[in-house]
């Protein structure tokens, strides 16, 4: 009888502590950042490669790289010319749409010494291939990317005596691919590779169009904040 009556007086308790909820989870390490979630037995230290991949991105890079151009005349060749180029100063802003992909503004370029005949002067100046326009960035894993767009070609003579002609305007289109190396947090560097193509009309004075493609491959180094 004792027995029975202890039983009964035990069991809401027992009950109770079946039902109690576990415990919480230990707070994250210091500096874990949002990238690191409790695992099995609440242990940290597992990261999420893509818990930075929303909200605002942006990109930089510098680099090397080579140009090549072709220019015509009513179908008549006139140059095809290839030099070594400076990649330097392109930069990418916009934000991400899902974890993969993000949406960008990006200016980019190259830019070669101008020469008159093969030889360079103080005055020679540099003869600058540009694209600006959207750009969209797709990451096929956390360490690796494709990208690619189009818009505005810029061709240009910067910081020489030239008078006319200086610039012209056109179509082009941009694709890149890239390995980011994390530097903790939302930084990574970023190695990569791009193209810029572009198709420019311009008048020779004489009531005749000239046609150029201008391409420019570059070789870049640089920062993307996440």
């Amino acid at each position: 009888m004792r027995l029975l009556v202890l039983i009964i007086l035990l069991a809401p308790a027992v009950s109770f502590a079946q039902m109690a909820p576990p415990p919480p989870p230990p707070p994250p390490p210091p500096g874990a950042g949002p990238g690191y979630a409790p695992g099995p037995g609440y242990g940290y230290g597992v990261a999420d490669p893509w818990a930075f991949h929303h909200g605002f991105t942006i990109e930089t890079n510098l680099g090397v790289g080579w140009v090549h151009a072709t220019a015509s005349d009513g179908g008549t060749s006139l140059t095809n010319d290839s030099d070594a180029a400076l990649a330097g100063a392109d930069v990418s802003l916009g934000g991400w749409l899902n974890p993969q992909l993000a949406v960008t503004v990006r200016i980019a370029g190259v830019q070669v010494k101008n020469t008159v005949g093969g030889v360079t002067t103080p005055s020679s100046g540099e003869d600058i291939h540009g694209f600006v326009g959207p750009n969209v960035q797709y990451w096929l894993a956390p360490n690796i990317w494709v990208g690619g767009g189009i818009g505005l070609s810029v061709a240009a003579e910067s910081g020489t005596d030239c008078t006319s002609n200086c610039s012209s305007t056109g179509f082009g289109f941009n694709l890149r691919a890239g390995y980011a190396i994390p530097l903790g947090g939302p930084h990574t560097l970023s190695l990569s590779v791009e193209t810029n193509t572009g198709f420019y009309s311009q008048d020779d004075g004489m009531g005749n169009t000239i046609s150029i493609t201008a391409t420019g491959i570059s070789f870049l180094a640089g920062y993307q904040y996440l």
